[in-house]
């Protein structure tokens, strides 16, 4: 196809969205399957968990490329096990050395269940530190950032195409990432609304992750934040015990 041709193709592409009459639907549980099958898209309520590795330039500016694609399949492999197994998680997407897991959250439990995942990927990291540590590599820290709010998502064409998000869930996640484990935070960071579903579902339900997160503010990222180191206890006794 030659540069007139692909301009003619584009231009008439153009004019098909531009004059598409679709409206945005409102779901109560966002799919990606009526995201495509919606001609603009279809809007609902996201939880986004980013996973931000710190120091992660001298770690990936190692001479060793074998080392460091073991380390970052080890994390990566699993944070992206433990994400899928949500049936609530709609993507996963990896780029060099960040991490984003978007989730439907119709509900204050479904997103009670994405920070329970932050606390698996917390956990696990501890798990991984050591065996790194034992087998002489490198070690790293980590943030993971949760954030939640009404999304807007869009395929961008047919076939395999990208879906956008667009929201601010989708940016805070990845802000709140970059603050974790970094000028006194903890590694799991979640905003205001994130943090205030959580306690609200807690004095429903009896159920108290809320008590162990911390209020702080951020000079990094301009803005109050909660944060807390939470693991699992029974894995955590567990790999005292059995990772040597």
């Amino acid at each position: 196809m030659g540069n007139e041709e692909f301009y003619l193709a584009s231009k008439r592409r153009i004019e098909a969205i531009l004059a598409s009459k679709g409206k945005i639907k409102k779901v109560p549980s966002l799919s990606l399957a009526e995201a495509a099958a919606s001609e603009n898209g279809v809007k609902g309520w996201v939880a986004s968990l980013s996973i931000d590795l710190r120091a992660a330039a001298s770690l990936f500016g190692e001479e060793d490329n074998g080392q460091v694609a073991r380390i970052v399949r080890a994390f990566y492999g699993e944070a992206y096990r433990i994400c899928k197994s949500n049936s609530h998680c709609i993507q996963i997407e990896i780029q060099g050395d960040k991490f984003h897991a978007y989730f439907s959250t119709p509900g204050q439990a479904d997103l009670v269940n994405v920070l329970e995942d932050a606390i698996y990927i917390n956990t696990y990291h501890l798990m991984l530190n050591k065996m790194l540590e034992k087998a002489d590599y490198p070690v790293f820290a980590i943030g993971i950032g949760i954030s939640t709010s009404e999304c807007l998502v869009v395929k961008v064409d047919e076939g395999d195409a990208p879906y956008i998000y667009i929201g601010d869930a989708v940016f805070d996640s990845a802000k709140l990432a970059r603050q974790g484990s970094k000028d006194g935070f903890d590694e799991i960071l979640v905003d205001r609304l994130c943090y205030d579903n959580i306690k609200n579902y807690a004095a429903n339900e009896k159920q108290g992750y809320w008590e162990f997160f911390k209020r702080k503010y951020s000079q990094l990222l301009g803005m109050w934040c909660y944060h807390t180191s939470v693991v699992d206890a029974n894995f955590e006794a567990w790999i005292e015990k059995k990772v040597k």
